[in-house]
């Protein structure tokens, strides 16, 4: 009965500590998710001067934000921001996308979500070459700094034909490469959730067979004194 308890009160410490990081992840984003949110909206109504000034008087909080999390994506940043002051109507949906997947706690998937939108869009035939380009090129610098260059590299390469001519040969080949992003990230962020969870049910299995060793060494040596006290 006692090992049982220990085996549960280990498990759930385990779940306890998963639950508080995942908990934190996305505490730390309530201040950016509503300022983006107010951000678009202003500019959905035209408030374009006063978008960009929320955008100059939260700049601060943004970059703190982001040297947290690395130079190539302070830097990437600071280019969005500057382009989006000078021309919102142009450069804000990239911006607002690099920030999305940036507070988000799991931007790759965040990222993918938008991946798999864009694949849609390419399988509508009705749908322009344009606008499939331009939702690229806004996803292009929030993806660069979370999958392969190689990938994201390749998309580009086969956008750029597909955009020049587009047959139904062009656009199969964009449908694969999307897909092949899709299915290749998902796999990864799925054999990453398998190794955490085999770390963690490992530990509490190491952890729980330390303890009842610890306690069967113990029990061995009150019992050996004992004997030796009789013995006396």
């Amino acid at each position: 009965m006692g090992r049982a308890i220990v085996v549960i009160f280990l498990l759930l410490s385990g779940l306890f500590f998963i639950s508080n990081s995942w908990i934190f992840a996305s505490e730390k984003n309530d201040t950016l998710d509503p300022f983006i949110s107010q951000y678009e909206y202003l500019l959905q109504d035209q408030k374009v001067e006063l978008a960009t000034k929320m955008l100059n008087n939260r700049y601060s909080e943004l970059e703190s934000y982001f040297e947290g999390e690395s130079e190539a994506q302070l830097e990437t940043l600071n280019r969005l921001v500057q382009n989006t002051i000078e021309d919102p109507y142009h450069h804000a949906d990239t911006f607002i996308l690099f920030v999305e997947a940036g507070v988000d706690p799991e931007p790759e998937k965040y990222l993918l979500s938008k991946v798999d939108e864009l694949k849609v869009l390419v399988e509508n035939a009705e749908t322009s070459p344009s606008l499939v380009t331009e939702k690229w090129a806004n996803l292009e610098p929030a993806m660069s700094h979370y999958f392969k260059g190689e990938s994201v590299n390749s998309i580009t390469s086969t956008m750029d034909l597909y955009v020049n001519n587009p047959t139904a040969g062009t656009q199969q080949s964009l449908v694969r490469d999307l897909d092949h992003l899709i299915l290749e990230e998902d796999e990864s962020l799925t054999y990453d959730a398998f190794i955490w969870t085999a770390i963690i049910i490992g530990s509490t299995i190491l952890l729980t067979l330390v303890y009842v060793g610890y306690r069967k060494y113990r029990a061995e040596k009150e019992e050996t004194q004992v004997k030796q006290k009789l013995n006396s």
